[in-house]
């Protein structure tokens, strides 16, 4: 016996039941005669050993479900080889007359008479039951290992030989007890159950245990209510009172419930704390209990079943099941009635607690406060380099603020990873106009102070200093502009003046590198709509891309195509290299997240410029060259007449 926590839908005609089992069976004989000897020499070679599982109640039932997951699992973790599993759900629980049995006897023979059933898995009291009347007729001296019935039926059932399984016990005293256990100041207790047969044999096995507490709780049973009374009813409890639920299949007017769906409506409807008896029922607004663990039965039944078909005799092999009940309780129940996890009875187990704000947030958390300490060292480190480089520059006065803002650009440089790599290469190309600026303002101060005073000299060294200052504040303002933190904007411009304004920051380093790049930009190109900064940054990834990709290649070789096109709704970009290539695997995945063939590369670049592209209502992608190497195709609409 057990509880079919799933739909249970209004009665239908058993005419139409009884048809399908009559055409499966003629079907099922057809094939037979049809078959003829083929099928009888598949059967003299040998097939795979079948195990059978009999379902009492419809398909699709969530405590169905839960089993099966179960006794496959077991089955695959046990046997090596695997086994054949046919699956039937007799539905008998609605079904009980005489010629629907016999109906499915007939079906089950015709099916499996001349298989290889090696054990039948009757799950829970009607298929047990039926399984034990029509053995001999279906099953003869096949191993049975049921699941889920309660003690009374397992113990007539391994009367008879060969057979074992999986019992289970109502842990209503258990329940009762932990109830008390959380609630102490508890005086009533309501039991709630339904009119269906199987509602009625659950209330009957634990009535029994009720009794007991009668003298301390005020017992009152709410046996098939119709839902709207019973939620009315429950909605106004007494105060300090208890609910247990049992099975609610059927209410007194015939209407069908699943009895999980029911719970969730009383459990939001009811003030007091809710308490039921199987794990399925768990989540679904019980407090918690003694549960029976479904899937857990279901794989100890199945194990049983591997056991067999491994040799043992099914009449060796133990009744398990009594023991398996295991108190649970629902972490936002106890949290919406005010109960501490501390009064639970030892051994419980809690489930959905919702996480706290250090358990969700823990590793970003911690990655965050890492990110500041490194940053907080890195600046550290540059903040000493500042210093050191300020006091050997004191001298130089007019060009004191242009060092410290270079240092600072040259900082954020460091930080940001798509102009990281060019640190060395821009360094060097600020230090020579630093340089000449040091040797032209020394070389004034000795004209200044020559009897008398070479002014026109010490003129023409002045301009120099200006003329090298501003060609240093030049490569540093390209900088500031390409790692600008200002806010996108969607303004026209000219695609060809930003790949020229990204070349000029990029030559040092490509010419650090030894690479050649060639410019081969449309004259006649129209304006497109977007930010500057932004698709500079799309053009610069290419760019360090395109360098990485020939640094291991002949130095004659590396050479950078940049073209730019447009036709009537477009204009398009392209960023030709000549190094290693990419595999067609590679290609597919460029574009990815964390994907990179840099050693030590973050894979972030390529991902964030499709981002940027995809933003600006435009396409990026690659392709392989005929030749050697890889072309990045940028096109982007042409700015709108109006815009």
């Amino acid at each position: 016996m057990t509880s079919p926590f799933g739909n249970q839908t209004p009665k239908n005609s058993y005419c139409g039941i009884r048809t399908l089992l009559q055409r499966a069976i003629v079907t099922i004989a057809f094939a037979a005669l049809f078959a003829g000897a083929t099928f009888s020499h598949t059967a003299e070679t040998g097939r795979k050993k079948t195990i059978v599982v009999l379902y009492s109640f419809r398909t699709l039932l969530p405590i169905n479900v839960d089993r099966d997951r179960g006794i496959r699992r077991a089955l695959a973790e046990q046997l090596a080889q695997g086994a054949e599993l046919e699956v039937e759900y007799l539905d008998l629980s609605r079904y009980k007359n005489e010629e629907y049995v016999r109906d499915w006897i007939a079906l089950l023979q015709k099916k499996y008479g001349d298989s290889n059933v090696e054990v039948v898995i009757p799950v829970a009291v009607d298929a047990v039951e039926f399984t034990l009347a029509h053995r001999d007729a279906i099953f003869p001296d096949v191993p049975i290992v049921f699941c889920s019935v309660e003690d009374a039926l397992a113990k007539r059932a391994c009367a008879e030989p060969n057979v074992t399984g999986v019992v289970y016990h109502l842990g209503v005293d258990a329940t009762l007890r932990s109830a008390l256990d959380i609630y102490p100041k508890a005086k009533h207790l309501l039991v709630i159950g339904g009119t269906s047969p199987l509602d009625k044999s659950i209330r009957d096995l634990a009535a029994s245990q009720i009794a007991q507490y009668e003298q301390v709780l005020n017992v009152e049973y709410l046996t098939g209510l119709p839902l709207p009374e019973l939620l009315d009813r429950v909605a106004k409890v007494e105060p300090h009172t208890v609910v247990l639920m049992l099975s609610y299949q059927e209410d007194t007017s015939g209407d069908n419930y699943v009895t999980r769906e029911v719970i969730e409506k009383i459990s939001n409807a009811c003030p007091a704390p809710v308490f039921g008896l199987w794990d399925t029922l768990l989540g679904h607004g019980i407090t918690g209990g003694s549960l029976i663990q479904i899937e857990t039965q279901g794989e100890i039944a199945g194990q049983m079943a591997a056991r067999v078909l491994q040799g043992e005799r099914a009449s060796d092999i133990p009744l398990v099941g009594e023991e398996l009940n295991q108190l649970m309780f629902d972490a936002r129940q106890l949290q919406r009635l005010s109960i501490h996890e501390d009064i639970l009875p030892e051994g419980s187990i809690v489930r959905y607690r919702e996480p706290t704000f250090w358990e969700s947030y823990l590793w970003i958390l911690v990655a965050a406060c890492t990110i500041v300490v490194l940053q907080s060292l890195l600046i550290t480190a540059l903040l000493f380099a500042r210093l050191r480089r300020w006091r050997a520059e004191q001298a130089l006065a007019a060009s004191q603020e242009l060092a410290r803002q270079h240092r600072s650009e040259l900082a954020r440089v460091n930080r940001m990873t798509t102009v990281g790599e060019l640190t060395a290469s821009l360094a060097h190309e600020v230090n020579q106009p630093l340089s000449a600026i040091v040797s032209n303002a020394q070389a004034a101060i000795r004209l200044l102070r020559q009897t008398p005073p070479d002014s026109e000299e010490a003129d023409a060294a002045l301009h120099d200093i200006v003329g090298d200052g501003n060609r240093a504040a030049g490569i540093l303002n390209r900088v500031r502009s390409l790692v600008s933190k200002e806010s996108p904007t969607q303004e026209p411009l000219d695609l060809n003046g930003a790949v020229h304004e990204v070349i000029e920051l990029a030559a040092p380093d490509a010419e650090n590198r030894g690479i050649i790049i060639h410019k081969q930009l449309d004259d006649t190109l129209p304006s497109i709509n977007g930010d500057k900064i932004e698709l500079q940054q799309v053009i610069m990834n290419l760019l360090n891309n395109a360098a990485q990709a020939m640094q291991d290649i002949d130095p004659e070789l590396r050479q950078v195509n940049i073209r730019t096109t447009h036709d009537a709704q477009f204009v398009k970009l392209t960023v030709e290299d000549s190094g290693i290539g990419l595999s067609d695997d590679q290609l597919s995945q460029i574009f990815a997240p964390f994907y990179t063939l840099k050693t030590g590369g973050m894979g972030m670049g390529l991902s964030i410029s499709q981002s940027i592209v995809n933003a600006h209502r435009g396409e990026i992608w690659a392709t392989q060259n005929a030749n050697r190497g890889v072309t990045f195709h940028v096109r982007l609409p042409v700015a709108s007449p109006d815009a």
